[in-house]
């Protein structure tokens, strides 16, 4: 089911359920509202899904918002990403990624900035700058950022579920709290209460908590 509104410019597509083959391109903007299967590519300008929506192809778009259960199967370039709910994706290229819920990255997306306060959990996340609030079990295999942070909310008093696992972190600057990693490579590492690092590489300076263990320290050497 479809309805159409012109507005200024602006045309836009609500969707409430069903199956549908393509979007035309004339639309502008994308409404999601109840269960909606989306099979071939989308470009438009803005998507706001409620609902279920499951995009099988590529989509481009400057906006996306998620309010309910999102997943993105194709190969996605989004410039300004907010997910309320909880959102699936495949891979992509995205400038701003922000999240307060679910976000599962089911294969790999290079992100500039990405903020996220709930659960991340996926393959491999590579971004200038990473910011994360813990507030489940986090799992990433492979993290790459220029700027990596890692802490809990200080809304809830347990914190035993509440923490990042890695295989690998690599960074310029890291600061890491409540985080299990293989390895951790940086130039600048804090490494604060809750850690258990397998393996800590720096170039330029490390602080470790009392709170924290690491069991191996290899200083990174200049070639």
């Amino acid at each position: 089911m479809m309805a159409n509104e012109q507005n200024g410019r602006l045309l836009s597509l609500t969707l409430t359920n069903g199956t549908i083959d393509t979007i035309e391109k004339d639309y502008k903007k994308l409404k999601i509202r109840g269960s909606v299967k989306v099979l071939h590519d989308v470009q438009v300008k803005e998507i706001s899904t409620h609902g279920y929506s499951l995009f099988q192809s590529k989509v481009i778009s400057e906006i996306l918002k998620n309010n309910g259960k999102c997943i993105l199967n194709g190969d996605n370039k989004v410039e300004k990403l907010t997910n309320r709910g909880i959102l699936k994706i495949n891979k992509g290229e995205i400038k701003q990624l922000t999240s307060s819920g679910s976000l599962t990255i089911i294969d790999i997306i290079h992100v500039t900035q990405m903020n996220a306060i709930g659960v991340v959990q996926g393959k491999e996340i590579h971004s200038d700058s990473f910011y994360l609030k813990l507030a489940g079990t986090n799992k990433i295999d492979l993290l790459i950022a220029k700027d990596i942070c890692v802490e809990k909310t200080k809304m809830n008093l347990t914190s035993w579920n509440k923490r990042l696992i890695c295989q690998q972190i690599k960074g310029d600057t890291i600061r890491l709290a409540h985080t299990i990693a293989k390895t951790v490579e940086g130039n600048v590492v804090t490494i604060n209460k809750n850690c258990e690092i397998q393996k800590l590489y720096y170039k330029d300076h490390y602080t470790i908590s009392p709170l924290a263990t690491v069991h191996q320290i290899i200083r990174s050497e200049e070639s």
